[in-house]
């Protein structure tokens, strides 16, 4: 029997103590604190809760059934192996334009 939301290996990695919780319609739900090794649904909005504050939502990367691995920086920012790829990328595309806006200010005159 095939689960109804397929799961997600998740390892959560914080310097401080920290929760990772999960929406659900009656508001925030408690799936667990550091250190955090487990199952959790692959699809849904997550947070995690660091002493008085809490990171923005957001969804685990990855197909189902894979595993994810999320550090949490000491002031709530949370990264995935894939946002590592994600800011890289965007530090590319700022060169390349700041490349092109050279060249075009060089010909320009």
């Amino acid at each position: 029997m095939q689960p109804a939301v397929p799961p997600v290996y998740v390892h959560l990695v914080t310097a401080t103590s920290a929760a990772l919780d999960r929406a659900t319609d009656d508001g925030w739900v408690h799936i667990c604190a550091t250190p955090c090794d487990g199952y959790v649904p692959a699809f849904g909005n997550y947070r995690v809760s660091i002493p008085n504050q809490a990171s923005p939502a957001f969804t685990l990367p990855g197909p189902p059934g894979g595993a994810v691995s999320l550090k949490v920086d000491d002031d709530g920012t949370v990264w995935t192996r894939d946002s590592a790829q994600i800011a890289a990328e965007r530090t590319r595309r700022r060169e390349a334009s700041a490349n092109l806006l050279a060249l075009w200010l060089l010909f320009r005159r």
